[in-house]
């Protein structure tokens, strides 16, 4: 049966300037029709919804699945489908009716799919009850169990379809739902066959029905795939970042490179003995800092040795990117209290001050390199201001910001009069932002300015002139 599926999901569909989003590609493969024959029945969506262009779609995609499976299984004779392989039709719109019972008569299968006309209301339970019940043994020849669950819309008689979707799934027939356009997408993975990534199908319009049921139809015929290489790229507005997984049956060797905006992953053999799947996700990054919409991959290529035709099916095309004061951290001090420092007292230390979280700055770290006497701590004021310029890129002013003092203490006692590297990483300040300059960028200056402090408190005490005594 070839690569029966192929997809290619994008969650979540809006992110934040500063989130990820997830890709995830899923293949299914199964072996050659001619050597894993199957019963399939066509589940097909007849309802009032269907009216006009989408129940005319519906009806060439259909036509054109029959002609697929005939032309593998009989090429000789397209009047039928080649023994032991059968198809049947149930289709649904208030109550379900089967049009066709197995059959590999082609005339009575096309004239089952003509005959369709749209109306009334959508009935999923009663579609899926009467479309598993063509399965119930002794059912011969017994041919492997294939249900295509096709529809446009949400139930809206009959009840909840999930518990006869599950029943189906229970007796082995493995389900396939395609879904066109605003279909509700919670359904559609709820009744097909897991895992969902490679059983559902979402064709956005009506005239993409016929290639959806063309591609399915077409890798049902071809055996399992060797040699697979799938090569996505992403658009320029993105970058590919960790944790990448891919998961394969054990049978299967496989492995993934990236390159720049392009991610491959290769797997070696995939459903050539039995039915199996393979996924790769990974995650992309917005490298913007302005709300769009955007696409999010640029192509998506798929090569075997057997020459499967696969086209990934995507549940999205582009993602919302909204860059709002969500997109940025820090925090603001939102009170404050007195600090007095007495005369010739060096540091002083406050309670604490109690700091509200708020969504409206970043953090701007200081890395500070300084030289200093071994056996003397260092104070070092970092003086931050932010330069403002015109459009030609000339200053126009700089404006003191904020100041922070740290205390880098000595590396030993030895007072060999030499002066020694001292390392800090982590003076921060807290950047706030509005709505002007949320995730805009913004250019500051860093001053210092620094003096040696004893490491050891002077034993003679500070007079009120506040002298320095050597110990």
């Amino acid at each position: 049966m070839g690569i029966s599926v192929a997809t290619k999901t994008i969650t979540p569909t809006s992110i934040t300037c500063k989130e990820k989003a997830q890709i995830t590609l899923a293949l299914n493969a199964a072996p050659d029709i001619t050597t894993n024959p199957v019963d399939i029945m066509l589940v097909l969506d007849r309802s009032g919804s269907m009216g006009g262009t989408p129940i005319a779609q519906l009806k060439l995609a259909a036509h054109q699945f029959v002609t697929i499976i005939q032309e593998a299984t009989n090429p000789g004779d397209p009047s039928q489908i080649g023994a032991p392989s059968r198809i049947g039709i149930v289709s649904f719109a208030d109550n379900a009716t089967l049009d066709t019972a197995f059959t590999r008569n082609v005339n009575t299968l096309n004239t089952a799919i003509e005959a369709l006309v749209a109306g009334g209301n959508t009935n999923h339970k009663e579609a899926f009850e009467l479309a598993t019940a063509q399965y119930t043994p002794p059912l011969t020849p017994p041919n492997k169990k294939i249900m295509i669950m096709f529809t446009d819309g949400e139930t809206t008689t009959g009840g909840n379809a999930d518990p006869a979707a599950a029943a189906a799934r229970a007796q082995g027939i493995e389900i396939y739902a395609i879904g066109l356009g605003s279909v509700n997408p919670t359904n559609l993975n709820n009744w097909a066959s897991d895992p969902d990534s490679t059983h559902v199908l979402i064709a956005p319009t009506p005239a993409d029905l016929k290639q959806a049921f063309e591609d399915l139809a077409a890798n049902i015929t071809k055996p399992g795939a060797t040699n697979i290489t799938v090569v996505d790229t992403v658009e320029d507005e993105f970058e590919i970042l960790p944790p990448i997984t891919h998961i394969e049956p054990s049978t299967t060797t496989a492995s993934y490179t990236i390159s720049g905006k392009s991610i491959t992953w290769k797997l070696d053999v995939l459903g050539k003995s039995t039915t199996e799947a393979a996924t790769l996700s990974f995650y992309v990054g917005y490298l913007g800092s302005t709300s769009a919409t955007l696409p999010v991959n640029r192509t998506v290529t798929y090569t075997d040795t057997e020459g499967n035709q696969v086209n990934f099916t995507p549940n999205v095309t582009e993602i919302t990117i909204t860059c709002n004061p969500t997109c940025c951290e820090g925090c603001d001090v939102d009170t404050f209290e007195s600090i007095y420092l007495d005369p010739c007292e060096e540091e002083v230390h406050t309670p604490p001050v109690e700091a509200v979280v708020k969504p409206n700055g970043r953090r701007l770290f200081v890395h500070l390199h300084a030289t200093a006497c071994q056996e003397k701590d260092l104070n070092v004021a970092v003086l931050l201001s932010e330069v403002t310029r015109d459009a030609s890129g000339n200053l126009i002013a700089e404006t003191p910001y904020a100041t922070k003092v740290v205390r880098i203490p000595a590396t030993g006692t030895t007072t060999d009069n030499m002066c020694h590297d001292r390392e800090c990483n982590c003076v921060e300040f807290a950047i706030n932002d509005d709505s002007t300059t949320q995730c805009g960028q913004r250019e500051f200056r860093v001053r210092t300015k620094a003096h040696h402090v004893y490491a050891q408190t002077p034993t003679t005490p500070c007079p009120c002139t506040c002298p320095i005594t050597t110990p």
